[in-house]
């Protein structure tokens, strides 16, 4: 048992350097996390793995997937401890931030939970007038169906009005399109 956990420290050791030594040279577009081993934290762990082998199964999977990126996106800070995996959802990267954490970005972009967004906002203090700023990006989110239907109403109205121009014009033209115009030597002969 001894020399097993000496193993595992040593295992432990060498994906961490590993991981260390890739994220000291400042990749900016992506990073190296070293998982030596994913603890299945379940009351029936048996229920994650394929019967009889050391694979785990559908299930087993999607724990691990949700395991591993929350542990991406939350950092090494991520404590899966008190959570509840088959009820918790995934984090979300925040909007300021770049969609894969790397070391570089580690630092400056937060990932919160639901309830601690709201705890945060519920505390924030609200201007005097009662007027707040809303991002560009949320007011066309917000809006986004009165924005296509005012899209499709400046085209419909368009197209009405530069048809009705050119249909106008070819009613009026004496001679068709397509047909050929006399040379003006031909109709002096």
């Amino acid at each position: 048992m001894r020399r097993y956990r000496s193993l595992v420290i040593e295992w432990r050791e060498v994906f961490l350097r590993v991981q260390n030594e890739f994220n000291s040279l400042n990749h900016t577009t992506f990073g190296v996390l070293a998982i030596p081993r994913l603890p299945i934290h379940s009351r029936e762990p048996e229920s994650l793995l394929v019967p009889g082998k050391p694979v785990l199964n559908r299930k087993g999977h999607t724990y691990a997937a949700k395991w591993l990126w929350n542990r991406l996106m939350t950092g090494p800070s991520f404590n899966f401890s008190n959570m509840v995996f088959s009820q918790d959802s995934y984090y979300c990267p925040s909007v300021g931030c770049p969609y894969f954490r790397t070391v570089q970005n580690l630092e400056r972009c937060s990932v919160l939970a639901e309830d601690e967004y709201q705890r945060i906002h519920a505390t924030t203090i609200r201007p005097v007038n009662g007027t707040v700023k809303i991002p560009h990006r949320v007011v066309v989110r917000n809006n986004l169906v009165e924005i296509i239907a005012l899209v499709v109403f400046l085209c419909l109205i368009s197209v009405s009005v530069l048809g009705t121009f050119f249909y106008c014009h070819g009613r009026r033209a004496t001679v068709g399109r397509f047909e050929t115009v006399p040379d003006d030597a031909s109709i002096t002969k």
